[in-house]
């Protein structure tokens, strides 16, 4: 590869495409024919090569950095080692091992990445004072009007900002420089070479990087909205570029959005039609060990609430909604609730108690992993109620708890009124996802508690501890008493019974219990 880093500008015009007329392709699309002014500057591998900058016994190794201490921890960069290797960001730390067992975790050091982008950001305003950071290690620069644009051009400053990157922040950082009409277009053009590399596309080259790309690959596409767009018969950039706006409204888009990205595919700049605002403030953190200790989780818990109470008082916020989730490990599964409060809350002891008595129903045997706090920016539906959302896989001990929170969310204690219990089981408050099972009271020893899984409907469920003869919702008629109930009555009255049984059991304390499977009557004793 050529050393475009040593090269004078004026030795490198060579490179990049000279400006000429618009081709007719190009006017039937609609593109932007303006120069490109705009440069985006992305470093590679950020936090990893700035570690290798910072200590030297790191230069030539394969690190990553991950977001915690532990196997389980998320890698949030690698370095060019790594990455030659297949270790790539969003990993998990113990599949990096796997791959690579001599490879080198560090924990983030945010002060000194934020040294390194406070740099970048020093360097590009030499050249514009129009500059937009756009991450740690990305930002942006409009050079429209600038003498350098005039003197240099816009990749003879992209190669001026390289050169100082490599002389100032240190010359284990490279990064890549998109230039384009536009932010957007830019950040394509920077996704081209994310090897040191200058890009640049423009209305003359737009069309060939198109047909070279696949949806993914552009900026805010992901697998979800390409098989939106899929739906749509949007399959590549180009049908994407073509689309107009009532069928990308076909594939789910509002008419802003659509109009915004049909500019954004031709090179304009467009607004933040996205609407990207905040949704919700939240922490988590993953568990160096794994533990059921409630002491534990409530310490961690309380530091987290802390944090989420600083953010919303920082932003001028309060909010009502309270939302926990907990990942079990090595149980596969998870396990999330939420509570709407009677007035807004922003102090960390307020999120704190509602967090503990959310997390109160979690199930206790099983190794809790990862704990989070959040604090939701939307409130459910219902005013004042309870949401809960269980996997799959939780236990018999916490699905009861979706059940039972939904009445006794608030204060934190599972209900012992047999009717409430019923009634939210009857109603089918709490059945398995894709299925009608739910939870029935049974015998002590079918499960936690006395509880045990139930295969009927919801309105076909008798709970036994309710009176008999009264209503409860989500059954179609009044509770009758179980059959060995009625039987017992019958004999204690000394009357014939109405139950039809196919046979007896004498139990050794007399007890008589009736099977469900009649196929003929038979005497009662």
């Amino acid at each position: 590869m050529i050393d475009t880093l040593a090269a004078p500008a004026e030795s490198c015009k060579h490179l990049f495409v000279s400006a000429r007329a618009p081709s007719r392709k190009a006017i039937e699309l609609g593109l932007n024919l303006a120069e490109p002014a705009t440069l985006v500057i992305d470093l590679n591998c950020a936090f990893a090569s700035i570690e290798q900058q910072h200590d030297p016994s790191l230069r030539g190794r394969p690190i990553a950095i991950g977001a915690y201490g532990v196997d389980a921890a998320t890698i949030v960069s690698s370095s060019r080692e790594a990455r030659d290797l297949g270790i790539k960001t969003g990993m998990k730390v113990f599949e990096a091992k796997a791959i690579c067992p001599a490879i080198v975790i560090r924990e983030p050091n945010p002060p000194l990445y934020r040294a390194a982008s406070d740099q970048l950001i020093a360097i590009m305003e030499r050249h514009s004072p129009d500059v937009l950071r756009m991450s740690i290690d990305e930002a942006s620069m409009n050079l429209a009007g600038t003498p350098d644009l005039k003197k240099l051009g816009a990749e003879g400053v992209g190669l001026a900002v390289k050169r100082a990157i490599r002389a100032e922040i240190g010359e284990c950082v490279t990064a890549s420089v998109g230039v384009s009409t536009s932010i957007w277009m830019a950040k394509q053009a920077s996704n081209l070479d994310k090897r040191d590399g200058l890009r640049r596309i423009d209305h003359t080259n737009l069309i060939l990087v198109f047909e070279r790309l696949s949806l993914t690959d552009l900026s805010g596409i992901a697998d979800a909205s390409a098989r939106r767009l899929a739906k749509a018969g949007i399959h590549t950039p180009m049908d994407f570029l073509r689309a107009t706006n009532s069928r990308l409204r076909n594939a789910g888009m509002h008419e802003e959005v659509a109009g915004g990205w049909g500019k954004r595919l031709r090179g304009f700049e467009v607004g933040a039609f996205e609407h990207a605002a905040r949704k919700s403030y939240s922490h988590s953190h993953v568990m160096a060990r794994a533990t059921t200790s409630q002491s534990e989780l409530e310490e961690l818990l309380m530091r987290l609430s802390d944090m989420v109470g600083r953010r919303l008082r920082g932003a001028g916020r309060r909010g009502r909604v309270v939302s926990i989730g907990v990942v079990y490990r090595p149980d596969v599964g998870h396990f999330s609730r939420q509570m709407t409060m009677s007035e807004p809350i922003a102090t960390g002891d307020e999120i704190y108690q509602a967090a503990r008595t959310l997390l109160a129903a979690r199930d206790p045997r099983l190794l809790v992993g990862t704990l989070g706090v959040s604090r939701p920016l939307s409130t459910p539906s219902a005013t004042g109620s309870v949401r809960t959302r269980c996997s799959v896989r939780d236990s018999w001990a916490a699905r009861r708890s979706c059940a039972t929170g939904s009445l006794s969310g608030i204060r934190g204690t599972r209900t012992r009124n047999p009717l409430d219990v019923s009634s939210i089981l009857a109603s089918g408050h709490d059945r398995r996802p894709g299925s009608d099972r739910g939870l029935a009271p049974g015998r002590p020893g079918r499960g936690p508690r006395g509880w045990r899984p139930c295969r009927r409907p919801a309105a076909r469920r008798r709970p036994r501890a309710l009176e008999v003869g009264r209503r409860v919702p989500g059954l179609a008629r009044p509770l009758r008493a179980p059959r060995h109930q009625t039987l017992a009555r019958a004999r204690r009255e000394r009357r014939p019974s109405r139950v039809r049984l196919s046979r007896v059991d004498v139990r050794r304390r007399g007890e008589v219990r009736a099977h469900p499977r009649a196929s003929r009557a038979e005497p009662a004793g």
